[in-house]
């Protein structure tokens, strides 16, 4: 997002000869940022909850932004943000035992109501009143890596609810959660391949995770390397640069990833695939027609492309 620039004007001054010559320099800009404000109390009696961090994400992508944690009397003010649409998650602690919320008084992102923030201007009133009684979901991942994340995500709306993070030994637990149904999933990085619980590819493969009267444990990963794709997009023997590339499961249709852009020789990769089948796909524009790898438009004539784990297919 871009921020808005204020503008002032700056007075300079010379002296030639003996003679202060004066010069109005107009629009010297610095930019402006955005704040969100509120204050975190329990709905119990009303009293302020300090040190709970609250995050904004944008509203469109779905990224965090920045985060603040809440003082004393619960007031917290996230500042430093750009003039924009964001979705506010308040992220409590194990310990305080509280269950997480989104605004307005939502259960997940898809479900939160959206913050706008103008450039210079504080938003106001953006308050949490949290319930206790949380529980959590708990397991590991097969790797003794920390700062992984595994996240919680509505087995109804498909919404981002919490997230944990892996410690030294690969353990993880997402705390905040209310009694539901949630698909769990690890995010991945660089070096491993993200997936859903219990070893699934996708959100709709995934096997749901039910929370009733106590907290669940044993939601384990295996994790594997991600391997990746490489090709040229060319006419003739000349590369075809800025076009797009996806990858596809075999079988399934899902799509991984993000679009990948060829580079100015026609070159691109797509990675962070974990093992398995895809068809690769060229999206085509208006001066060159889509088509899959194996040269034909139709996705059940694509040839398959075996991507094995840790592994470079090009």
């Amino acid at each position: 997002m871009k921020r808005n620039p204020v503008c002032t004007n700056a007075m300079w001054y010379f002296v030639l000869s003996g003679i202060v010559l004066f010069f109005l320099i107009q629009g010297v800009c610095s930019a402006q940022t955005a704040a969100i404000t509120g204050t975190i109390t329990r709905a119990s009696d009303g009293t302020p909850v300090s040190g709970m961090y609250v995050y904004a994400y944008d509203a469109t992508t779905g990224a965090v932004i920045t985060g603040a944690s809440s003082g004393a009397n619960g007031v917290y003010t996230i500042s430093g943000l750009s003039a924009g649409s964001y979705k506010v998650h308040a992220h409590p602690s194990g310990a305080s035992g509280l269950i997480t919320q989104w605004y307005n008084n939502a259960a997940d992102r898809n479900l939160a109501t959206p913050v706008t923030a103008t450039a210079g201007g504080t938003v106001t009133g953006v308050d949490f009143s949290l319930v206790s009684g949380a529980y959590s979901i708990s397991g590991s991942i097969s790797v003794s890596v920390p700062g992984l994340h595994v996240g919680a995500e509505s087995a109804t709306t498909g919404g981002f609810v919490e997230i944990g993070t892996t410690a030294a030994d690969g353990s993880y637990t997402i705390y905040g959660l209310a009694p539901g149904t949630y698909k769990i999933r690890f995010s991945g990085d660089a070096t491993y391949a993200y997936q859903y619980y219990n070893n699934a590819l996708d959100y709709n493969s995934a096997t749901p995770v039910m929370i009733t009267t106590a907290s669940q444990t044993g939601i384990n990963f295996n994790v594997v390397q991600v391997g990746s794709v490489s090709g040229t997009i060319s006419t003739g023997s000349v590369g075809v640069s800025g076009k797009y590339v996806y990858a596809y499961d075999a079988i399934t249709n899902a799509g991984f990833g993000t679009r990948v852009m060829s580079d100015s020789n026609g070159l691109y990769s797509i990675t962070g695939l974990p093992p398995g089948s895809y068809k690769i796909k060229f999206n085509g524009d208006a001066t060159y027609a889509m088509q899959y790898y194996g040269n034909t438009p139709n996705t059940y004539e694509a040839v398959w492309v075996t991507v094995a784990e840790g592994a470079a297919t090009t």
